[in-house]
Parts: C-alpha cells; structure tokens; sequence
C-alpha cells in the first residue's frame, strides 16, 4: 500500500491513544481505590473517572473515521488493519450521546457500589464469605435459607436501577447500529451472535442426560446428607447460591486438616512453573474490608505491568483455586509484549484470558500442589486429588448448565428488559439446572449475580473459556509426553512466546491456533465432561 494511505490511518490510531490512554489509566485507578473500600467520595471520583473516559470514546465521528479507513482493508497494512480492527470494536461499544454515557456511568457505578456495600442478615450482618461458610457446613436449613435468602437480598435493591440500565444500554446499542446491547457486546467480541447459540444449543443437547443422571446423585447425597426427602429439597440445599458448583455432599469426603494460606501457596506454585507473581500480589489487596467489593477479579491499571488481583482471601481450598485463577489473569497480562501499540497492549479476547485463568486453577487438582502449597499430608492431598479428578467431570456439567443460565437469560433479557424477568430467571434455573422455584416466591433473584450488572454480556466466554483451557491442556500435555500439563518444558516461555506477548495483534481463533496447534473446538471440553462417551 502507499505511504499517503497509510499514514492518516496511523496517526488517526495515535491521536486516539495519546487521549485516550491516560483517561482509561485515570478511570482504573478510581474503581481500584473504590473497590478497596475507599468510601462514598473514591466512588464519586471513579464516577467522574468514568465519564470522561466514555466520553473520549463515545464521539461518533472518530467511529465513523475508523470505519471510513476499514471499508478501504485490502489496502492496509496488517498491523494497521489489525489496530484500527481494534480500535472499532472499542469506539462501537461505547458510542453513545453524551447525555446517555453520564446516565450509564452513574448507574453502574451506584450498583458496584450497592454490591460493595451490601451486607445481609443471617441472625448477624454477614458477608459473602460468610454465606458460603454456611452453605457448605450448615445442616440447619433455617440457617441455610436465611444465608441463602441474605446473598439474594441484594437483587432487591438493584434490580429496578438494572431494568433501566438495561434499556440505556439498549438505547445506545441501537445507536451505534446493533438490534440490542446483548448483539453489540456478542458482535464487537468478534464472535457471531448466531452461531454462538447454536453452540449452547448443542451443548445442551449432549449434556442434558449425563447432567439429569448426575443431578439425581447429587440431590440423593444432599438429601441424605441434611435428612430430607427428595421432594423437599430447595436451593439453599445447596453449598452455592447459584448451583454453580458441586454440592459439597456430592463429592467424596476427606477429613483434611486446615489448610494453608493460599498466598504463600499460590505464589510459590508460580514462582516454580517460572512465573513472577511476587510484584502483581504485592500491588494487590487480598483480604477482607469494610465497605470492599465482596468478590475477586484482576485489574490492569495502564497496560505498562500495573497490575492487581481484589480477593477476599479465606485460608480455605476455595480460595486457593480462586487465587491461582486471578494470577492466571495476571501471568497473562503481564506477559504481553510492551512493544506492541498500546490498543494492542491487552489480551486476544475474553475468552482466552478466561481459559489461562482457568489452566491455573487446575494446579489445585494436582497431589503435589495439594501436600506442598495447602497443607495435607500426602496420603490426604493423593486421596484429595483422585477425588478432584474424578469429580472434574461434574464440576464441568454443574458449572456449563449455569453457563447456559445467564448467558440465555442475559440474551433475553436484552430483547426484552420490560418483560417478566423474575419468572425468565427461574423458568432457565429449572431447565437447565433442575432447581425449582420455591414456592409463591416473588423476587428478582437474576439482580443478585453481579456479573449481570456490571460485567453484561460476559459469561459465555467462561464456557469458552473452558473449552479453550482444556484444549490447552492437551496441548501442554503432549509437549510433557503424556504427563501432566504443568510439567511442559519451560512452561512459562512456552505460554509467554506462543500466546502472551502477541496481546491483541492477532484475532483470537488465530491466537488459539497459534497457542494450541488447532482452531477452537468443544472436542477435549466434552473428552473432559463426558468422558465415558468419547
């Protein structure tokens, strides 16, 4: 191509950057401070941060800019094609009126802050560690509906704030040219809105007979377990809020002592696989705090290795598993390349930093990991990690099933925000879940999951995610010569060389490719999920 055409192109991506990028740095560094527990004023602050980075995205004709160059692709270089690729993505989803990014900011950041803030009642103000405690221990079903009921309660006091965010964000998406905020967020992914639900169909229909079967022996041992009929038994039976998980009853027992502190754990695994987690975990804020957001999730502040994990951090295996993830984020992002743009200084998509992240978690279903980094005696963390293995099959059915909850409802839900969401959300728990509405229940249980507020239109990538990570594993493992995945040859170059430091300067079934030697398939997710029927 000629200089004359590629030299706007390129300085149109620049002046983006130059503003853009401190705005985006400003606006992380607020929601950090917020989420830490800093109060109603550092909320204000990351509301303002928020709006002026929204707005600096939000002008239509910077979009139309972008567009006018991509109509002309042939013409471009490859790295140009891929910048101004990215950069589109980025502008359509935030195109809006100005009126519009101020009233979408407000109200996201006043429901984070609702999330952060909330504490239910269970007899005493609990936290969400607290309920899960509960759940997981308790054979008193009053306690356990009151703990169930109190992670709920939340859903009542967002859920209106949401039905309105959901028709700004519809209102804008229909601006920028997409049927619904659920299509913008599908299709500025780069996947395909069609083909994505044909995908969750087909994984319905393969995996409703095993999850029925599996569901049957999960409701016998929970029943058994609590001295209950099966007919009796009601979502707070079991040990998660949302049947995300197994239900502990349902899992082989093991009279383990308490475990280790997953930071010294977790942070020794990496640092022997050849990762550097020692500078991410020492920016990041770990444990319990009044008025701090009450889940976990990584944060790359600037895109220059400024980069935190939010925990709230338990000496439980949970929270080592949830560890491990968040530094899997981690290891990933601060891998990529500082040489690349800086619209390029992130990860392929979603779904492949969700796929690391859940690569890494699975460390905890190795024996070593187990005796070494958890506590157990060796006979506990062998017995312990047969049983995980064993029980990765389920966990997998359990946690799909859930995929297809939100991801349909959220779906729907964005076709229609007005409609009977509550009745939406329960008829797709009973479908896909097998868990019955508690009778003349009345309340919008979807609003308590907080991923719908203030993380919309995500959860398909931890299916995909899944996928990917299995298909990961596959690969890492034939380079160990059959042996476990982490036992790779130079593990950590292997990952950084063959998938991190590329960032986003490849479209992600490229960078899967790349990764893993084939293009993204379901084929060693089912080989895990439904391993008696391959």
């Amino acid at each position: 191509m000629s200089d004359r055409v590629q030299e706007p192109g390129a300085l149109l991506v620049d002046e983006f950057v130059r503003e853009i990028a401190p705005l985006e740095r400003a606006a992380r560094a607020a929601q950090w401070e917020a989420m830490t527990g800093g109060g109603p004023a550092l909320y204000r602050e990351y509301e303002e941060g928020m709006v002026a980075y929204r707005r600096a995205l939000s002008d239509p004709a910077r979009l139309g800019a972008v567009r006018n160059l991509l109509a002309r692709r042939n013409e471009l270089t490859p790295l140009l094609r891929r910048r101004l690729e990215v950069v589109e993505s980025l502008l359509a989803a935030h195109r809006a009126e100005t009126a519009d990014v101020d009233e979408r900011v407000a109200a996201e950041t006043r429901i984070e802050q609702a999330f952060s803030d909330h504490r239910g009642t269970a007899g005493a103000a609990v936290t969400m560690n607290d309920v899960a405690a509960i759940l997981r221990t308790s054979r008193d079903r009053t306690a356990r509906r009151a703990a169930w009921e109190t992670q709920k309660s939340v859903g009542d006091a967002v859920a209106a704030p949401m039905r309105r965010l959901m028709a700004l964000r519809n209102r804008m998406a229909r601006g920028a040219g997409y049927l619904n905020w659920w299509d913008m967020q599908i299709r500025v992914a780069e996947l395909d809105p069609d083909q994505l639900l044909e995908t969750f169909d087909e994984l319905a229909a393969v995996t409703d007979a095993p999850f029925a079967a599996a569901k049957d022996t999960m409701d016998a041992a929970v029943a058994a377990d609590l001295g209950i009929a099966l007919d009796d038994l009601a979502p707070w039976d079991y040990s998660d809020p949302f049947f995300q998980e197994v239900p502990v009853q349902a899992l082989p027992a093991l009279d383990a002592p308490a475990v280790a502190e997953p930071v010294a754990g977790a942070r020794a695994c990496l640092e022997d696989l050849g990762f550097s987690p020692g500078p991410v975990l020492d920016r990041s804020s770990l444990y319990e705090a009044p008025g701090k957001n009450p889940h976990a999730f990584t944060s790359d502040l600037d895109r220059l290795g400024d980069v935190r994990v939010l925990a709230n951090i338990k000496p439980t295996l949970q929270w080592h598993l949830t560890l491990l993830h968040e530094l899997g984020h981690a290891a990933y992002t601060t891998g990529i390349s500082r040489n690349l743009p800086w619209e390029l200084r992130r990860e392929a998509h979603s779904l492949t930093t969700e796929g690391v992240a859940l690569l890494f978690e699975s460390l905890a279903d190795d024996a070593g990991y187990l005796h070494r980094r958890v506590g157990l005696s060796e006979a506990d963390a062998a017995a312990l990690a047969v049983n995980r293995r064993e029980a990765r099959r389920l966990r997998l059915l359990v946690f799909s099933r859930w995929c297809q909850v939100v991801v349909r409802f959220e779906a729907a839900a964005y076709a229609n925000p007005e409609g009977d969401l509550d009745g939406l959300w329960w008829d797709l728990v009973e479908r896909y879940q097998g868990i019955r509405c508690p009778e003349r229940r009345q309340s919008p249980d979807w609003a308590s999951k907080i991923h719908i507020a203030v993380a919309p239109v995500y959860y398909q990538n931890y299916l995909l995610g899944q996928a990917f990570a299995a298909q990961l594993r596959a690969s890492l493992s034939d380079a160990a010569d059959g042996g476990p995945w982490f036992a790779a040859p130079d593990l950590a170059s292997r990952l950084t060389a063959g998938l991190f430091e590329a960032g986003a300067s490849r479209p992600w079934p490229e960078a899967i490719e790349r990764a893993t030697g084939t293009r993204l398939g379901m084929g060693h997710l089912l080989a895990e999920m439904l391993p008696l029927n391959r």
